[in-house]
Parts: structure tokens; sequence; C-alpha cells
């Protein structure tokens, strides 16, 4: 049984935390809502693997840090992370790179993104604290919409779960879920 962390794990992420409970995995789900965890506790309750609930706000740092270490110190090193984690949240990529970097165990880090990353016009830039430890293997997976008759949409949070699956399931290094061509079709643009 391996050790997951899913960061924003009670919304568009929460099948993949459901996939990792039914596969026999003790996954830590980080989230602000504590109804949505709950609820999610409570649908993978007959799971072989078992929810940790982690309810914390990733803009609060230290508290963020300090309640990830717990689960880490409880549950042992973390083997895979899906991290969901907003651009404008503090310090929270690099509160989750020290707790990894302070491993000796290997861990795929799988750094959802929004479609932004994807943007033509800026300068792509080191998107990840991740890339630089020694026992980490970073991926990552931009999300991108959809491209349909009447025009493109968003993702739904069932499509972009079962993308992040299916990016971890092939061990993807770089992955989009949709698409993100043509840019100047997406939708809003």
């Amino acid at each position: 049984m391996a050790h997951c962390l899913i960061v924003g794990g009670t919304g568009m992420l929460r099948n993949v935390g459901v996939v990792f409970a039914e596969a026999g995995h003790r996954v830590s789900v980080v989230a602000r809502n504590k109804e949505r965890l709950i609820g999610l506790v409570r649908d993978t309750q007959r799971s072989p693997g078992v929810i940790n609930p982690i309810v914390a706000d990733y803009t609060q740092t230290e508290e963020f840090e300090k309640k990830i270490g717990e689960a880490i110190a409880i549950l042992g090193p973390i083997s895979v992370a899906v991290l969901w984690i907003h651009a404008n949240s503090g310090d929270a990529a690099g509160a989750v790179s020290r707790l990894l970097g302070n491993q000796t165990e290997p861990c795929q880090v799988y750094h959802v993104l929004g479609s932004q990353a994807a943007d033509p016009t800026k300068q792509t830039a080191d998107r990840s604290p991740f890339e630089q430890l020694e026992h980490v293997s970073c991926r990552s997976v931009v999300l991108g919409f959809k491209q349909e008759p009447a025009g493109s949409r968003w993702l739904t949070d069932d499509e972009i779960a079962s993308g992040v699956l299916d990016a971890i399931a092939n061990d993807r290094i770089d992955s989009v879920v949709g698409t993100v061509e043509p840019w100047d079709e997406r939708p809003g643009a």
C-alpha cells in the first residue's frame, strides 16, 4: 500500500482519490472544505484503501506544511503526489517540495496546471519546484479544453480526473488533458 497525496482532492481531482482508495492505497487528501472531505471518506469507506482527510488551506503555508508532515509521519513517505496548486497559493508548492525533499524514497509528482501554462504568448518559465529534488520524478498535466461543433468548452471534473489518471497510468512526463490548440479557440477567448 502506497501513501498518496492529493492537494485539491474534493473537486475536479475527487475521482483520483476514489480510484487510489479502491486500489488499496492510503490517500491523504488536502482540501479546505471539511464537508466535502467527509463525503469523500464516506463514499470510500468500503474501499480496501483509506482516505486520510486533511482540512487545510494551502495559502496558509505553515499550517498546510505541518498537516502534510503529520500525515507523512503517520502514514509513511509519499509515493505519488497529485497537486492542483494555483499560482497565487503563496509557498504551497514550496512546502510540498520541502517535505518531499526530506524523503529518501522515490516519489512521482503530477503537477496539475491550468490552461494558462500552455499560453503561447507567455514565456515558459520553470513551473515546478519539484524538478530539482533528487528522489522525485516530476510530471506535468496541463488542463485544456474540448472542441465541439457548437464551440469550445472547459473540461468537466470527470474528464480532468480521467486525464490525470491516464497520465499516471502511462507515466507521461508531459500531458495535456483535452487540447490547448488552437489557443485562440479556447472558451472565452
